[in-house]
Formats: C-alpha cells, structure tokens, sequence
C-alpha cells in the first residue's frame, strides 16, 4: 500500500498501512485450535506465550506469526512463567509441570498427583511454586526436583504470589488463604470466608489482596485490614497504591490503599444490550492508561468492548470488534497491547510503552508472569536528580523525528551497557553503545539519514535487564 499524507490541527504525520496505527487498532490477530484461558506471557525477545485448551503451548513472533508450538497431555488453565534464564513453566491438566526452552524444546517434567491449574510463580532464587487440585503447594528446583511440599488442605485453582522476603501467598477452595515460608513451613493461615480461585496481589507496604465472592485487604501478619463485598476479579496496583479491581456487577473499582473508593468506571454505560459481566483483569500501561475488558461467553455475542481509561476514571477510548477479553492483558514495551478472546490472541496498538512503574501492574506482577514482588522504581528522582535502583531508558526526543534524536539512558551503577536499533522485523539496525559504563547518565545521538520513514525499536541491554522503546521517524 501507498503513503498517504494526514493533517490533524496543522501537524503532518506520515504513515503506511503496515507501520503506524493510531491506540485500539487491532495490529493482528492468532487463532489457537480451542479457547485460551491464560494470560500471555513476554519473553527478554519479545516472544509472546500462552497456552490453550487444545494442549497446546503457542509462541509467536512479535508480529504474530508463529514460532513453535509444544503439545501437553492435556488441557493448559496455567499461564506461563518465564524465568530469569528464559526458561518457560507452564502447568497442564495431564497433572504435569512443564519447562521449556525458548526454542520449545522440553528440558524437563514435574509430577503432581492432580491437575495443575495454577500458574506457576518464580522466587528470586530460580525456586518454581505451583499449586494443584491435589490440594498441595509445590516447591521446585530449577532442575526441576522437588523441594517440599504443602498440603492446604482443599484444591487448589488459584496462584501463588511470592513477597519481597519470599513469602508464598496462596489460597485454597476451602475458603482458606496461606502464608507459606520459604523452607514449606505454614506462617499462618486466614479463614476468609469464600473459595478463593483469583490470583492475589502485593503492595509496596506488603498488604496483601486477595478476591473471589469479596475483595479483602489482607496484613502481613494475616489479620484482615479491610473488605469489600462484591464478586470481583484479581487486582492491580498502582504506583502511587491505588488497588484496581472489576467486580462482576459491571463496575471497574479504583481503590486507595485504606479501603476507601476513588472511583468506579460503569464497563456496561455504553453497552448494556447483552447485559455483559465485567469481570476482566486490568492491566496498567506505563502512560498511566488502565486497559481492561468486558466479556460474555454467550454464543454469538462478539461486540463486547475493550477500554482504555484515563488514571481518573475517564474513558480514553474502546474497541469492540474483538469481542471483549476474560483474562489480563499483556503490553509490550513497543507499545503492543496482547488481548485474549475466546480463542484469539489479538496485538493491539496502545501507545503505552510497557507496564506501570507500579508494585503490580498485571495480575501476575509483570510481563513474564512470574507472581513475584521484584518491583524497584525505575524513574529518576525529579526533585534530587538522584538515580534510581535499576536502569533507565527515556522516550526519544524529539519524536517523531526527522533524520536525528536523542536518546537518555542512566545506569545506578557500573555496568556493561548495549542500546541497539532494530526495525519491525526485529533485524538489527545499529549499535549505538557496546560497553562498561560507569554509574550515571548519559546522552546519545542517533542518525537515521540513510534508514526509511517509519517505526523503529531501541533496546538497552543493562545488567540483567532489558528495556525496549519506540520511535517514529518522519521525513
């Protein structure tokens, strides 16, 4: 297809049909062999995975094609985890869990007596926690033995989520809630009065949230510290602790840390003719958007929407075409939105480069689903100038642009840095730095005279992190 030229307020902005959209333009879509109940998972190269209820394992290239598929031995209720190695666990209903290599090669198996619904969560150790409807807690390896287990007592839907000082969070249908040691001795347990099949949350202050026919607010030391009735689905947190949450009545919840309402989002204002349930996962993108869906498993109803809002409670915008989504979203840091409906894996533009700067921006606490507290500020300070915990990668400036930009980046301390371009195609473009830096900011031209009009990537590789960002080049 052609360029075209297209004027907004006296702003000319160039594009082509294959590399810009404007946010809630479906990029692509991937259709699996039977429904997805998972939420997809981000691999360090950006591949996308997530299982399905044909056994299936699926990874697909950034633009959507396929990569490799692994089969099970039976049906996937368990969203995938990727480990710092970039090894993937995922858990089927053969009663097996599973670690894959990025190349979908299998490295090894773990035997529970029953199905493994639950996905699994990564300590800081490499240690892999899964639940089962053997009604136990597992405690795995990265070599994929057994280190103990704990029995709850009642099956196990839910998911594990792993504190700061490594504390496993997890409850049970028998309307019990755990706090689990790191060596599989119980902590302590809480009544709370309802199964529970959602996946809890972390805060910064390490209260912890838990959901089912009621939303809790739980202390470390398990007393409860507040309530909220209403059936609801797992939440979110933000950075300044606001707790976000969609109850089944049709209201997206935003919570402040004591309990008390921000606001409430109506999910069904402007699409109430199926009567839909709201009951999707939000998830918080790094522009301060929150992204969730409504969604009806009615035969032939496939115009439930998917919002953006604003941090207020306003709408930003919606899609209906894609027909709504039940489980979390995922966002790339390319600004690519993964939704899950029905069968379907849809990439959507967003325009919000990442997660949240946020204790737990996703139900799994981040893109590669690992259920662990790990979050550490990656802003500088505005105030003290100071430099953050971990490594920082700014928006380009300026952007779009014509010929040359800048791009910042700043190190908390000595380390090998590498910032790569890549185009769409994931082909390496240039390197732009290629060595150990010591502790600071630092400020970096890149020239892009010789390169075509549209969307380009730009990694920094630091540490053990990585960071990627857009761009958009207009001559």
């Amino acid at each position: 297809m052609g360029s075209r030229i297209l004027l907004f307020t006296g702003l000319i902005l160039f594009s082509t049909a294959f590399l810009y959209s404007q946010p809630g333009t479906v990029q692509w879509s991937f259709r699996a062999g039977d429904d997805i109940r998972t939420s997809p998972a981000i691999g360090p190269d950006r591949t996308i995975y997530f299982g399905s209820n044909d056994n299936k394992v699926y990874a697909l290239h950034p633009d959507g094609t396929k990569k490799w598929t692994f089969s099970a031995g039976g049906m996937i209720r368990s969203s995938p985890a990727i480990g710092q190695d970039a090894i993937m666990y995922v858990g089927s209903h053969d009663n097996t869990l599973y670690a894959l290599h990025p190349d979908g090669t299998q490295q090894w198996t773990f035997h529970a007596d029953d199905a493994i619904a639950s996905s699994p969560a990564i300590g800081s150790h490499g240690t892999i926690y899964v639940g089962s409807l053997d009604n136990r807690v597992y405690a795995i390896d990265p070599g994929g033995t057994e280190q103990w287990h704990f029995d709850t007592g009642g099956d196990i839907w839910s998911s594990p989520a792993v504190g700061a000082d490594g504390t496993i969070y997890i409850g049970n249908v028998d309307e019990k809630f755990f706090a689990i040691n790191p060596d599989g001795t119980k902590e302590w347990v809480l009544n709370v009065g309802m199964p529970v099949t959602e996946l809890p949350a972390i805060g910064a202050d390490s209260t912890i949230y838990v959901s089912g026919s009621k939303f809790l607010a739980i202390n470390p030391d398990g007393t409860q510290q507040w309530s909220h009735s209403g059936s609801c689905g797992s939440p979110v947190i933000g950075e300044d602790g606001t707790i976000y949450v969609g109850f089944i009545e049709r209201y997206l919840y935003a919570f402040n840390p004591d309990g008390t309402i921000q606001w409430k989002f109506d999910g069904l204002d402007k699409w109430n003719t199926h009567g839909w349930h709201l009951m999707s996962i939000p998830v918080l993108g790094h522009d301060g958007t929150i992204f969730f869906g409504v969604y009806q498993r009615d035969e032939g109803v496939t115009d439930a929407p998917l919002y953006a809002i604003h941090a207020d409670g306003t709408e930003k915008w919606s899609l209906a075409e894609i027909g709504g989504t039940e489980v979390c979203p995922a966002i790339g840091d390319d600004g690519t939105l993964y939704v899950v409906y029905e069968n379907s894996l849809n990439a959507i533009e967003c325009s919000s480069m990442g997660l949240a700067d946020s204790p737990w921006p996703r139900s799994r606490g981040n893109n590669r689903n690992t259920g662990q507290y790990d979050y550490v500020p990656t802003h500088v300070h505005q105030e003290t100038g100071k430099l953050a915990n971990t490594h920082v990668l700014q928006q380009n400036f300026p952007n779009p642009f014509n010929a040359q930009t800048t791009i910042v980046y700043s190190l908390p301390r000595q380390a090998k840095a590498k910032l790569v371009v890549y185009n769409l195609l994931g082909q390496e473009i240039a390197t732009l730095v290629d060595q150990v830096k010591p502790a600071g900011k630092y400020t970096v031209r890149f020239d892009a005279s010789n390169l075509s009009n549209g969307i380009y990537t730009y990694r920094l590789f630091a540490g053990s992190g990585v960071i990627t960002r857009k761009m958009l080049l207009l001559k």
